[in-house]
């Protein structure tokens, strides 16, 4: 039997602070990249900002 494989990836807003945490990825599975880009847009902001996700907690504001 074979057991699907996956990560996971917390995103936390707090709406007070204006802050999007991306917490510490859990799991993961082979061919898995090892950094993400995340093209984060806070509504009301005409600014994205990217951001280089390698497994460890970010914190965006």
């Amino acid at each position: 039997m074979r057991k699907d494989r996956y990560s996971t990836i917390p995103l936390k807003w707090n709406d007070k602070a204006k802050k999007l945490t991306i917490g510490k990825r859990s799991g993961s599975f082979d061919g898995m990249p090892a950094s993400r880009t995340f093209n984060v847009k806070i509504a009301g902001d005409d600014n994205i900002r990217k951001v280089t996700y390698t497994g460890n907690q970010v914190v965006v504001k």
